[in-house]
């Protein structure tokens, strides 16, 4: 399943919704959620860009909730 990515601008207190045109590039997208995974999420980083038999995963987390293993491939499209 995958789920859309909202990106918000904070101006004050105040969340604003950035339109598609003001998003990042996929690769700053990463960076942002590895470097808050556990606050967006609540899953520890286990290890970012690497392959494993032949396919290649972005962001590798754990989730000790549900002592599971989480994929999160990133698409700017």
């Amino acid at each position: 399943m995958i789920l859309p990515l909202k990106v918000f601008s904070l101006d004050k207190d105040k969340a604003i919704e950035l339109s598609e045109e003001h998003l990042f590039l996929e690769r700053q997208i990463q960076r942002i959620i590895e470097t808050n995974l556990q606050q967006i999420f609540g899953l520890q980083l286990v290890k970012s860009e690497f392959e494993l038999h032949g396919l290649r995963v972005d962001t590798l987390a754990y989730n000790n909730e549900s002592n599971a293993f989480v994929i999160i491939e990133y698409k700017k499209g």
